[in-house]
This record gives C-alpha cells, sequence and structure tokens, in this order.
C-alpha cells in the first residue's frame, strides 16, 4: 500500500495545472499495474479546508469494504458514500501534472501555489497560508512538541 510522507510547495501554472511532488508520483507508479489509473484521486475536506488524495487502490479498497458491509454501522456506509460520490479522479499528464477542480480549489482557498503534505496512507493538498496555520496551531497543541520517537507511545496513553 503507497506511504507518503514530506510537504512540498509547487507552484500552479497559468493553464490551472500543477505538479504532484515526484516522491508521490514515485510511490504512486510503484503501487499500480499494468493498464492501472495512471493519477489520483481527490476530495474536497471542508472540514480541514484542504483537498485529500489518494492512489485509486485505496479507494478500490474502500469499494471492497463498503461492499461487504461488515463491520460497517450505516452512519460509516453513508460517510464512505459521500466521499465516493464526491471524489474525483485526476489523470497525470505527460509531466506528471493535474489539474485540480475548481470547486475543489475553492474549499481549499488555493490560488497560485500548493502545498502537497504526506500523511501516511494519503497526501493533502492545501494553500501555503492555510497549511502554515494549521501547522502553527498544532504545534502548540498538547502534542505539538513530540518527535518521532514519541509517535508509537500515541494511543497508549499519551507522548512519552
Amino acid at each position: 500500500m503507497a506511504s507518503f510522507i514530506g510537504t512540498f510547495t509547487n507552484r500552479i501554472d497559468r493553464k490551472g495545472r500543477v505538479s504532484v511532488p515526484a516522491r508521490f508520483r514515485a510511490t504512486l507508479s510503484a503501487q499500480s499495474g499494468a493498464g492501472a489509473f495512471n493519477g489520483i484521486v481527490v476530495f474536497p475536506n471542508e472540514g480541514l479546508g484542504a483537498i485529500d488524495a489518494c492512489d485509486y487502490r485505496r479507494i478500490e479498497d474502500t469499494i471492497d469494504r463498503l461492499d461487504a458491509r461488515e463491520g460497517l454501522t450505516p452512519d460509516e456506509q453513508q460517510a464512505i458514500e459521500r466521499i465516493l460520490s464526491e471524489s474525483e479522479e485526476l489523470p497525470f499528464d505527460g509531466e506528471g501534472r493535474i489539474i485540480l477542480p475548481e470547486e475543489f480549489t475553492g474549499v481549499a482557498a488555493i490560488e497560485d501555489k500548493a502545498v502537497f503534505v504526506g500523511v501516511g496512507r494519503t497526501f493533502q493538498i492545501w494553500s501555503p497560508e492555510r497549511r502554515e496555520s494549521w501547522r502553527a496551531d498544532a504545534a502548540k497543541g498538547p502534542l505539538g512538541q513530540i518527535g518521532l520517537k514519541d509517535l508509537w507511545s500515541l494511543g497508549a496513553g499519551g507522548a512519552a
């Protein structure tokens, strides 16, 4: 399964195209097989004011989970159905660029630059200003000063 880490800022050109970071494209390419969708799937995350993104395999796994319906509450089923119905497939052009849908860039307040943020199995696309504001707020929070050595202790009573 694909993993995304790191933060990258890329400029959006006058035609509305933005390059997905090369590291993310390499991860996506390694995860897809012959004939697989060559691009990303995006969803407008209104709660964060950003765009969520993932590889197509994650969407297929989610569809399989929805079809099985085992262990899903009706609310979880509804949430998955909403996300799938509002998501869009964005194919890469020959240079690894995508065009972000206008309604999604509106949710994320993205204009001339996009910040790609790896968050594990998915990544997010932010406006630079919103991402910096989120990062500053997170650093002030109760877990804002943890480091890599502390990650495994989360969920087990807090930072070590």
